[in-house]
């Protein structure tokens, strides 16, 4: 076979995939599936490995509640985040912008979800 035609892996392999009819960006998902939030769930949901490393199953990440619908306001908020992360990261170090970045980003995951001071406060601490 030609170079490039076919692509193997070696290991186990997962995806994500957006729906045909799904209206929010790729970086929101992008920024939802990286917020504490979800890492709070895999924590509660999934296997831990050596290094407290998650494995991302479908059978674990499928029962997420992704929102129904995603506000205009909210996608533009978390995509705008997510991308100025990645020029972040793809420039000189500036580890302290980063953070911040990703403050905000999970700021926007917990107002998505409407979460309360408490469940943001347990999210938090397990992380």
């Amino acid at each position: 076979m030609a170079a490039g035609c076919v692509t193997y892996h070696t290991t186990k392999v997962y995806s994500i995939t957006k729906k045909p009819n799904a209206t929010a960006s790729d970086e929101f998902f992008v920024g939802l599936l990286n917020s504490k939030l979800m890492w709070w769930y895999l924590k509660h949901t999934g296997d831990t490995l050596q290094g407290d490393a998650r494995t991302m199953k479908t059978n674990y990440i499928n029962p997420f509640t992704l929102p129904a619908a995603v506000s205009k306001e909210h996608d533009l908020a978390i995509s705008a985040l997510v991308t100025e992360i990645v020029k972040d990261k793809a420039g000189p170090a500036r580890t302290e912008e980063i953070q911040c970045l990703e403050e905000a980003i999970n700021a926007a995951v917990y107002k998505l979800y409407d979460l309360s001071q408490e469940e943001i406060k347990v999210i938090e601490q397990a992380i």
